[in-house]
């Protein structure tokens, strides 16, 4: 039977590689913790854009994305580095900043930037979350009779459903997307059920003041 021999090469070989291994993991636990707080920083700030868009404070909201656009900056360097870790930790926080920055330039119409350099998984989620807010807009204007530019969200939100209903992604791809998806159908269907009553209505409303 062959016997080990533990030589001092081997050892020093092993010893050597082990170091080299730990200064890696190292590495990667610096940049884990340092990709928690820039996420949390950026859920924070991402929050902060979407609450100053439906005060219609736009200018507050542009600040706010400056400061989330040099988070991003941050977490997209670390993803060039370490995407796995990334993907992992920050998914959430990359979803949150793309439903805050596309429903921003709704109302501003700035070039988008950064969504190239983002997950694929984090702007498509994203921007179905998105569509839960312009949900809340879209009642907001037919609440002020609004109706045509109600109309235009309705239509977008409606083209935005029928570009990613076919697919068909799972969770391990697209945490939730089925399910966002039935969210935004179950949304347009009530969206337009209240858009026919509210022009009734206003219809009404018009017929009657010619009568007068």
């Amino acid at each position: 039977m062959m016997k080990p021999r533990i030589t001092e090469e081997y050892k020093k070989e092993l010893i050597e590689i082990l170091r080299k291994k730990m200064s890696e993991l190292d590495k990667r636990d610096l940049a884990r913790e340092r990709i928690i707080k820039i996420s949390r920083d950026l859920v924070r700030c991402s929050g902060k854009v979407v609450s100053n868009i439906l005060v219609n404070n736009v200018d507050d909201a542009k600040k706010e994305l400056r400061i989330c656009n040099d988070l991003l900056k941050d977490l997209i360097k670390h993803y060039s580095e370490a995407p796995d870790l990334v993907r992992g930790i920050a998914s959430q926080a990359l979803t949150e900043y793309c439903e805050a920055a596309f429903l921003l330039k709704i109302y501003t119409g700035d070039v988008d930037e950064y969504s190239s350099q983002i997950p694929p998984e984090s702007v498509v989620l994203g921007i179905l979350d998105l569509t839960g807010e312009m949900r809340r807009i879209a009642i907001k204007l037919l609440g002020e009779w609004d109706l045509d530019t109600a109309r235009e969200i309705i239509d977008l939100m409606k083209t935005i459903y029928s570009t990613l209903s076919p697919q068909d992604y799972p969770d391990a791809i697209a945490p939730g997307f089925r399910h966002k998806i039935d969210v935004l159908r179950r949304n347009i269907e009530d969206l337009e059920t209240l858009y026919t009553d509210i022009k009734t209505r206003r219809e009404l409303i018009r017929e009657l003041e010619r009568r007068e």
